[in-house]
């Protein structure tokens, strides 16, 4: 027996099992994520990639240290938007729902809420990072939340 996919573009995406909702508008903002099970609710405000320029250095001392695999340092505190418009997939089966976010021609984002799963598989490709702007980049995924927190 043939497996049934139902496939939209562009259009408001509901992903949906027994334990969670997600739901992501027509642009591919992701803008809700409900536990039904616990009746937690979380509005996200905004969702993003966003980069930094990092700091080159020259690695002489340890003050001159250069941006890396394993040094986040950016030249400013300020974080600019990967991109302003995505495109958004939305594939629906009876096992697995998936929605896939494109930010540009090197990052992209998938979210799947696989049938009874009691969590929500967030899965991003970074890549390659363009440089031909000689430019480092530092790159980051924000989520912006309706959460109260100390911070």
């Amino acid at each position: 027996q043939k497996e049934k996919f139902k496939i939209t573009k562009s259009e408001i995406c509901i992903l949906q099992n027994q334990n969670f909702r997600i739901e992501i508008d027509e642009q591919g903002n992701l803008k809700r994520i409900i536990n039904l099970q616990k009746n937690i609710n979380i509005t996200f405000l905004n969702q993003g990639f966003y980069w930094y320029q990092s700091y080159s250095g020259n690695n002489s001392e340890f003050d001159f240290q250069a941006s890396g695999a394993y040094i986040f340092r950016p030249v400013t505190q300020d974080a600019k938007p990967i991109s302003t418009k995505r495109s958004l997939k939305c594939i629906k089966s009876e096992l697995v729902q998936t929605a896939i976010i494109i930010f540009n021609e090197w990052i992209s984002q998938e979210i799947n809420l696989y049938d009874e799963g009691e969590d929500i598989e967030i899965e991003w490709t970074v890549g390659p990072i363009p440089i031909e702007d000689n430019l480092g980049k530092e790159i980051i995924l924000r989520y912006d939340t309706d959460i109260k927190s100390q911070s």
